[in-house]
């Protein structure tokens, strides 16, 4: 083979390196870890030997790193070399460097990333069969790049990465947002909604008194279920009959359920205790006072701590899952 075959060769060996480590920096950033999981307990190769390089997510990002940056200072050195002989030109010059650098991005970064994202965990999969060779073949450069990475941490104080790739909520939120083939519209919603109950006051999805149909404790239940039949509640606050201040909730199961025997004892006897919120408490918040005292409605008050209205447990739920209609 000729020298200018072989640089050609050269050149197309490093457009493809840097295909494979475009294309797996994208892909492991979609990959579905459970389907990954259930690979390698099936023994699958290709999957455990991802799962171990994922397992040193260090040197896995250093090796692609600096296999890009290798991969494209050699594809552009050849480039030169083959426009040099070719032509003095410098028009010639010029196209074939656009050219040059059009084609690296376009092959060696835009169209992997395409491709690894439309089905990251088998792109991966594939990917990693090859990773392994490209790992060994780049050792001195992951080498080099791990000294200075070293050297930088010591001269700023940094800390080594631990292998922990999600340090708050927001990195987790950013990168459900990048990844969009992954989760479906959705899903995508529900675990938006859920990271946000951190930032959600219960203010917003409180039911306001004005709109809640209250019952008096010493009621009966018998009239407590004339009222009930005209609601479409199915927990009711009850009052205190002398400070008119919520005490307790009746679910309308303890009303229906009751025997005729008890229609006439008083609502106040049947009442569950409520949980007691501020309408600028989190949503977060709420949820775990309804898990910590097993209960299902909250009474909410304002600064001033009066009573602006209710929320159950249900409507925490409905906001996470949105309404379901059966």
């Amino acid at each position: 083979m000729s020298s200018l075959g072989w640089n050609l060769l050269l050149l197309a060996l490093c457009i493809a390196v840097s295909f494979l480590l475009s294309g797996l920096e994208t892909g492991v950033m979609g990959l579905n870890r459970l389907r990954l999981r259930h690979l390698v307990r099936e023994g699958d190769p290709a999957a455990r030997r991802l799962q171990r390089y994922l397992q040193e997510p260090e040197r896995f990002l250093l090796t692609i790193l600096a296999g890009n940056a290798l991969c494209n200072a050699a594809a552009l050195l050849l480039v030169v070399f083959l426009l040099r002989r070719l032509s003095e030109a410098p028009w010639v010059w010029l196209g074939g460097l656009v050219a040059a650098a059009f084609g690296l991005f376009a092959f060696g970064d835009l169209l992997p990333k395409m491709l690894f994202r439309l089905n990251p965990t088998r792109t991966a999969l594939w990917g990693a069969r090859w990773f392994g060779l490209v790992r060994w073949m780049l050792t001195p450069a992951v080498a080099v790049a791990t000294s200075l990475a070293d050297l930088l941490l010591l001269v700023t104080g940094g800390r080594r990465f631990t292998g922990r790739v999600l340090t708050s909520r927001e990195d987790l939120l950013h990168v459900i947002q990048e990844v969009g083939t992954a989760l479906t519209a959705d899903e995508k919603s529900m675990i938006d909604r859920v990271l946000r109950l951190q930032h959600t006051t219960v203010g917003g999805e409180t039911a306001p008194m004005r709109a809640v149909q209250t019952l008096r404790e010493d009621l009966t239940v018998g009239e407590a279920l004339a009222i009930a039949r005209r609601s479409e509640q199915d927990r009711y606050p009850v009052r205190d009959a002398e400070t008119g201040r919520i005490s307790g909730h009746v679910p309308i199961q303890e009303l229906l359920y009751a025997g005729a025997e008890e229609r006439d004892r008083p609502v106040g006897e049947l009442q569950h205790p409520v949980v007691w919120l501020r309408e600028t408490d989190l949503m977060e918040t709420a949820l775990q006072q309804f898990r910590r005292t097993g209960q299902r409605l909250a009474v909410v008050t304002d600064a001033a701590n009066q009573e602006v209205g209710i929320l159950s447990l249900e409507d925490i739920l409905e906001h996470i899952f949105g309404r379901l209609e059966i």
